[in-house]
Formats: C-alpha cells, sequence, structure tokens
C-alpha cells in the first residue's frame, strides 16, 4: 500500500501540504483532482523520488515497479514499435544480458547463462511483446503502417501517445497518469478507459475529464486546503444529476444511528458548478433525462460530448473548480 504520514511540502513560499496522512490500498484507481497549483504534480514527483517532503515521509513497497509518462520525446531514429517496446525495462535488460553473453567465445558456464536467460525472457512474454505493443499503439489510434516509422517524424502530440505507450508497456505495480487523455481522440480515450479498468496495479491519475474519471476511477483523492481527502466509492446523490456524486458516508465519517439517510450535503468539489455548467451545455445540445418522479432534469452529456464538460475547466458558470 501507499502511505503518507505527516507530510508536510512547501515550494518556495508557497506551502502545498501541511500534515498529511492519508492511506491509499493495493490496486486502487484513484483520480487525483484538485485546483491548479494545488500540489498534483508534486505529489506525483514525491512518489517518482524526484521530490522529497520537508517533514514526514511517503512508502510503497521498494520491489514496486512504478512507470510513468514522460514528458518530452526526443526525435529519435528509432522505430515507433521499438520505442513503445522500451517501456518494458525488465525485458529491454534480459535482451542485453543475452546480447552479452552471446558476444563472448563459447564455454560451458556462458551456455548455462545462456539457457537461464532464454527462461527468464520467456517469462517476460518476450515472444508475444511485439503483439501486446502493436495492440497498444493502434489501441491509440497508429495505424498499422506507422509502426516501423521513426519517432522523428510524429508531431508533438503523437510523441505523447508514444510515451503513454511506453509507460502501459512497463510490466508495473504502479502508474502514474498526468493528463493521459490531452491528446487522445474519443476513440483512443474509450480504449484508455477499458485498458486501464483491466490493469491490476495501483493507478494513481491527474485528469480534469469527469467522464474519464468516473469510468476508471474507484477511490477519489481531493487536494484541498493542504489535505488529502480520501472518497473511498463513489455513489449517485440526491440531486438526479448524473455526473455530481457524493463518497460514501462510511468513507468521510462516522455516522450515528439516528443520523438517517445521507443527502448531497457532502458533494464532492465542483458539484453545484457541474451541475450549473452541465444545464448550460445541454441547454445547446438539447440533452436531458427524466427523474423517478417524471420532472425532467439535466444530464451528463453523452459519452460522444466528452470533452465538452470537463472538472476543472474554468466557465463563467463555476464559481469554484477543481
Amino acid at each position: 500500500m501507499i502511505r503518507l504520514q505527516q507530510v508536510v511540502l512547501a515550494r518556495g513560499t508557497k506551502p502545498l501540504f501541511d500534515s498529511v496522512d492519508v492511506t491509499l490500498n493495493p490496486g486502487d484507481k484513484i483520480g487525483l483532482i484538485g485546483s491548479n497549483g494545488a500540489g498534483k504534480s508534486s505529489l506525483f514527483a514525491m512518489l517518482r523520488g524526484e521530490l522529497h517532503p520537508d517533514q514526514g515521509s511517503i512508502e510503497f513497497p521498494a520491489k514496486w515497479q512504478l512507470a510513468h509518462v514522460a514528458q518530452e520525446t526526443p526525435p529519435l531514429e528509432r522505430s515507433a514499435i521499438d520505442y513503445a517496446i522500451d517501456g518494458d525495462v525488465t525485458l529491454r535488460k534480459l535482451e542485453a544480458e543475452l546480447a552479452e553473453l552471446e558476444a563472448q567465445p563459447e564455454s560451458h558456464d556462458n551456455g548455462i547463462a545462456i539457457g537461464n536467460l532464454y527462461g527468464s525472457l520467456a517469462d517476460a512474454d518476450a515472444y508475444t511483446v511485439r503483439s501486446r505493443a502493436e495492440q497498444l499503439l493502434i489501441g491509440l489510434g497508429f495505424k498499422l503502417e506507422q509502426l516501423e516509422e521513426s519517432v522523428a517524424s510524429f508531431s508533438g502530440g503523437w510523441r505523447m501517445r508514444l510515451n503513454l505507450a511506453q509507460a502501459l508497456m512497463c510490466k508495473s505495480d504502479l502508474l502514474l497518469l498526468d493528463e493521459p487523455t490531452n491528446h487522445l481522440d474519443l476513440d483512443a480515450i474509450i480504449w484508455l478507459e477499458d485498458w486501464l479498468k483491466r490493469y491490476a496495479g495501483t493507478l494513481i491519475i491527474i485528469s480534469h475529464d469527469r467522464d474519464f474519471l468516473d469510468g476508471v476511477a474507484n477511490v477519489i483523492v481531493h487536494i484541498d486546503e493542504r489535505k488529502l481527502k480520501r472518497y473511498s466509492r463513489l455513489v449517485e446523490n440526491t440531486c438526479n444529476l448524473p455526473m455530481c456524486r457524493v463518497a460514501e458516508p462510511s468513507a468521510i465519517a462516522p455516522t450515528s444511528p439516528s443520523s438517517g439517510p445521507s443527502t448531497c450535503t457532502t458533494p464532492l468539489p465542483c458539484c453545484s458548478a457541474l451541475a450549473s455548467s452541465a444545464r448550460s451545455a445541454a441547454s445547446l445540445s438539447g440533452v436531458t433525462s427524466r427523474s423517478p418522479t417524471g420532472s425532467s432534469t439535466v444530464c451528463s452529456l453523452k459519452r460522444s460530448m466528452r470533452g465538452k464538460l470537463v472538472v476543472g475547466r474554468k466557465s463563467p458558470s463555476m464559481r469554484r473548480c477543481v
């Protein structure tokens, strides 16, 4: 599991985290939300070991393999598919060791070591790696004939897709994704959502795409007032707006037996603001739904309208955004 204990962090004169305590369980798919400058990227940097807290500790198993999306891609002459396969660092390490041994003079010990390496390569799925890389790249929108083209031949947005493919190729235990849908079209977003649902490790996503988070995350962590607030499960609230969610009461604070049923009193950030934005957007698109009582209420935009309404994208009707 990932455990933050009494974490304090400031960047320059700006405090980001103050005595933060939170625990994230193995296999959780976590949506990390917060206003711009709240510390989302700094939290990722601490998890990657590139930044250290001023006080407190961040702990997760040392044996975990961590994967994240590189923000820059050099103009390499390496083919797109080979670049994606480079994300499987264990496989590439085994291949390098094998090449080194095969270049040495033949000997009994050398032969034994080569045989062991072939066994390790089989365990690492070396013989299916190319087909797996093809599936990733095609799912992210590449055409089959583009897979052998050099990385340098692609534009910046397509290179970011290559970086995403490289991160997904890594057999990771912890996957960090920062706005993974930014350079993707709708088909690629839907494919990525389905892929992440099947991901077996712990996933943390920074995203302003509410539909995407709703489809993937089973935990929301909100950075608010220099604290991390964890919502363990998303459930519908009573305002009949599908994009509005509240954390299950037991995940926030104990409730007394006499407290009665929960209503929309503890909304996730932007609940009311999103409702306002949804009404405005739906008035243009004509998207509505009908409540159980028969009254017409505004509903979430259809999947084909993904990207029109997102968490954190400011608009005149959004008084508070993440």
